[in-house]
């Protein structure tokens, strides 16, 4: 039987490669073909068995066509020790659509991000420098030069660089292509080997941009984060596996009190036909999620797997002209009650097949009770000050709190008034924090009640949304209850009363279920209707903020904020987002996709400085 640490006789023997990651605390390894998956396999088995691997390991892959479930099982057969690293690699392996899926592993030490398309095209959507790169088929001669370049683009100074050759020696062409493009000598290694190892030794001195990419990596060390709601605790957990101290401050007596206090919500991927900007975050926020929910919480207890039909009834139920077949196992159209004739132009309905309910507070707790963060409640953060060496969070007296290299606000609403407070006073963050776009409040009511005898056959197993939501058979201290809503207020607005939002939220269930608005009506009507209610951090363009404020990563200023009803799709995506800015990882999305999540894209504050006069 071969053993996943010796390679088989078609595959390279990377053990020289693996050693250079010993005493490192995070190893990034791209490779051009992601294959039948078994590399990935046998490299995540050897880090399990090294005990001086890094603390993080990245695998960034690259596939035309990723490989069903069962080739990965089939490859594994090469060794038992793969089998259990198969079954839970298996667990969300499903929807691989053009497009990067992050995968997050082993505890969250071991990710996988598999970029499935056209590698040249994905290859310029990357945004870090490789540890380590193996090039796993030769191109013919004439394509050497422009696949050398393309790998160059996740260089650095020192980045060693496999060729897999298959025992044939390279032609003068690759030598050459080589020697252009800044990799170093491969004398000695011309016979019959399967593999050439050199290094990305450039002649040349490297850009300016080149040279802070090389030093742009953040060791872990303190990290305080204002907000203990999914925002802040998602980044706090993300944070900590990394290795930082995290110090979690929290206003209020508990975590989740804020918006994320929600008794439960809907974990489900936003579609459109154009597969827009929200729909791309949503699926790959909705894949992180599913896998923090099936590592950290008690199915049927805290989330379940119902999956939900979403009722259109101003269009027609359609997804993405372009998508392959990997999209149904996303959502598909289906045709349900109401809409059981092909021209029927009222309701039309999409099935979402990885989603469900989840308890946001659940989450939250689960992400705070994980090793290196400490949560303070009843502590309330008035303003943040530039210290000589770290960042100094201050109460309304002035007294520091807490002191930390890095602070993430992740505070919602409060996140603008300490950044304006901050610009008075530092000139040099006056700039940065124009270009941060406003936030807004939107208040909402859920409303919601025990299930009675009655009821109990009426509530579909599954839940649904469309015109607000209904999510029925869900475990509450004071029973099953059902849950309907939310509704929306500007936070601008003299706010509604309780009844007046009972009433909105009743009048979209008579849209989406009328048999079920039958029985809210009549739990309002005998006076059992219970209500939560919250307000909602959003942005114009209902895509979260986050990144660097203070001007570059190495300032040390954070913003994840704004997620607006999406938090339980999109919170760990923006921590995973944001850990890899810090760390200098390899981002979980496409760059195009994270700058439109840039905490500083206010297009209209560029426009006033270059007015000014002033160079953003």
């Amino acid at each position: 039987m071969q053993s996943a640490t010796q390679p088989s006789k078609d595959q390279p023997d990377r053990t020289t490669q693996d050693c250079s990651w010993q005493g490192q605390d995070c190893w990034r390894l791209l490779v051009t073909d992601f294959g039948d998956g078994l590399p990935f396999l046998q490299v995540w088995q050897r880090w399990r068995q090294d005990a001086h691997a890094p603390r993080l390991l990245h695998y960034v892959a690259f596939s035309q066509q990723v490989p069903h479930a069962a080739h990965l099982q089939q490859a594994a057969h090469t060794d038992p020790l793969l089998a259990p690293l198969v079954e839970i690699l298996t667990q969300n392996w499903f929807g691989f659509l053009d497009g990067f899926h992050r995968f997050v592993l082993d505890q969250g030490r071991v990710h996988l991000t598999l970029c499935v398309g056209d590698s040249m095209a994905l290859m310029r959507q990357q945004a870090f420098k490789a540890d380590a790169i193996e090039l796993c088929h030769l191109p013919v001669d004439a394509e050497a030069l422009n696949t050398l370049k393309g790998i160059r683009r996740c260089c650095r100074r020192g980045t060693a660089l496999t060729l897999q050759t298959r025992g044939i020696a390279l032609s003068e062409v690759w030598l050459n292509a080589l020697h252009a493009t800044g990799f170093g000598s491969i004398n000695g290694q011309m016979g019959s080997v399967k593999a050439v190892i050199t290094a990305y030794e450039p002649e040349w001195l490297l850009s300016r941009d080149d040279e802070q990419a090389q030093s742009a990596r953040t060791p872990p060390t303190r990290c305080a984060v204002l907000g203990a709601g999914l925002a802040g605790a998602s980044v706090a957990a993300a944070l900590a596996r990394r290795g930082w101290q995290v110090t979690v401050l929290e206003r209020e007596p508990k975590p989740a009190s804020g918006a994320s206090g929600l008794p439960v919500g809907l974990l489900v991927a936003h579609v459109s036909s154009d597969d827009c900007t929200l729909s791309q975050l949503s699926r790959a926020g909705v894949r992180l999620t599913f896998n923090e929910a099936q590592c950290l919480l008690q199915p049927g207890q805290d989330w379940a797997h119902t999956g939900v039909l979403e009722h259109r009834f101003d269009a027609r139920a359609t997804t993405p002209a372009n998508w392959s077949t990997q999209g149904a196992a996303w959502c598909e159209p289906v045709l349900t009650g109401a809409s059981t004739q092909a021209n029927d132009p009222g309701n039309h309905t999409l099935l979402h097949r990885p989603a469900g309910w989840l308890k946001p507070a659940a989450l939250v707790n689960a992400w705070l009770a994980q090793d290196g963060i400490a949560l303070k409640t009843n502590t309330a953060v008035h303003a943040v000050r530039r210290g000589e060496f770290s960042w100094q969070l201050l109460d309304a007296s002035g007294d520091i709190l807490c002191e930390a290299e890095h602070v993430v606000l992740a505070n919602a609403l409060d996140a603008a008034g300490l950044l304006q407070r901050l610009a008075k006073e530092d000139d040099s963050i006056k700039l940065p924090v124009s270009l941060v776009p406003q936030t807004r409040g939107l208040r909402g009511l859920l409303s919601w009640a025990t299930h009675t005898a009655d009821d109990l056959t009426e509530w579909p197993s599954q839940a649904m949304n469309g015109k607000g939501s209904a999510t029925g058979h869900v475990p509450t201290r004071s029973g099953a209850a059902w849950f309907v809503g939310a509704s929306y207020q500007e936070a601008t607005q003299p706010e509604r009363s309780d009844r007046d939002n009972h009433l909105r939220n009743l009048d979209k269930l008579r849209v989406l279920n009328p048999a079920l608005a039958d029985t809210m009506l009549r739990a309002l009507e005998a006076g059992r209707l219970q209500s939560w209610k919250g307000m909602r951090c959003a942005t114009d363009d209902h895509l979260p903020l986050v990144g660097p404020v203070a001007g570059s990563a190495q300032a040390g200023l954070w913003l994840c904020v704004g997620m607006g009803s999406r938090g339980m799709s999109l919170s760990m995506l923006c921590a995973e987002l944001l850990a890899s800015h810090i760390g200098a990882e390899p981002l979980p999305i496409p760059v195009k996709l994270a700058k439109s999540l840039s905490a500083t894209r206010n297009k209209a504050s560029v426009v006033q400085t270059k007015a000014a006069g002033v160079d953003p």
